[in-house]
This record gives structure tokens, sequence and C-alpha cells, in this order.
């Protein structure tokens, strides 16, 4: 392995570990939604076509509101740290 795959493998794991359920439920959803998709195309069935699209759209949203969830708990740490040392 390449030094420098080696970098990407370690900071995909350090990704991983930071994410949180909402992040991780909305992959999920990504996922379901892409094979209902899938079937729906194979199967010529538009409604449930349509439904893995919004199972998708769903999961992309609630992927977005848990990284913004640990934007925001990282800027309060480093507030929190901040403040702590100027004691």
């Amino acid at each position: 392995m390449y030094w420098w795959r080696a970098a990407e493998v370690t900071r995909s794991k350090e990704r991983i570990d930071r994410m949180n359920k909402d992040e991780i439920k909305g992959k999920a959803k990504q996922v379901k939604g892409a094979v209902k998709e899938t079937y729906g195309r194979l199967a010529n069935d538009p409604a449930t076509r349509a439904s893995g699209k919004l199972d998708k759209v769903e999961g992309k949203a609630q992927e977005a509101l848990g990284e913004a969830k640990e934007t925001i708990k990282a800027a309060a740490n480093k507030v929190m740290d901040r403040a702590e040392g100027r004691r």
C-alpha cells in the first residue's frame, strides 16, 4: 500500500468514528432509496421508482442534518476550550 493510500484510509476511519446517528441513518436511507429506485426501473413501476427517489432525498437531508450537528458541536467545543484556557 502506498503511503498516500494509507493516509486516505486513516482519514476515512476517523470520519466514520465521528459520524453520528443522523448521518448513519441518512446513508442507510440513501442506499434503501437507490435499491427501490433500481427495482422500480427494472419492474417498470413508476410508484416504486418515485418512492426510491424520495427515500434518497430524505437520506441526503438527514445526513446533512447530522453533519451540521457535528459542525456545531465541534465549534461549541472549540469555544469552550478557549474559554477554559483563559481562566
